[in-house]
């Protein structure tokens, strides 16, 4: 826990689950917020229930932002029964959306 900040939980990811990290990034605007929520639901949305998607911001868990080298934000890992599968650095788009498609359904 940090100081000052009680609410801060930590990040749970069952080892058999399918996870979408979104590494936030720290100074993102409120458009930013918007369309990484709004993107992170609508990949939710579109995996039928099979993808869990957790956005971490670095302020909250410096940590795990650390143990996976993030350099750039926002940032996207796949994590797969425990493994990173997948990765994309820089905002999400169609392309995006696809890339992760495919990684889902290998």
């Amino acid at each position: 826990m940090h100081p000052g900040n009680s609410e801060i939980q930590p990040i749970r990811v069952p080892a058999k689950s399918t996870v979408l990290l979104i590494f936030m990034p720290p100074d993102r605007t409120d458009w930013q917020r918007s369309h990484l929520t709004d993107w992170a639901e609508a990949i939710k949305q579109r995996s039928a229930g099979a993808l869990r998607v957790l956005k971490v911001e670095q302020a909250n868990h410096p940590e795990v932002v650390q143990s996976f080298d993030i350099r750039q934000f926002p940032t996207l890992v796949l994590v797969q029964q425990g493994t990173e599968r997948w990765r994309q650095e820089g905002p999400p788009n169609e392309i995006t959306m696809a890339l992760l498609d495919r990684q889902l359904t290998q």
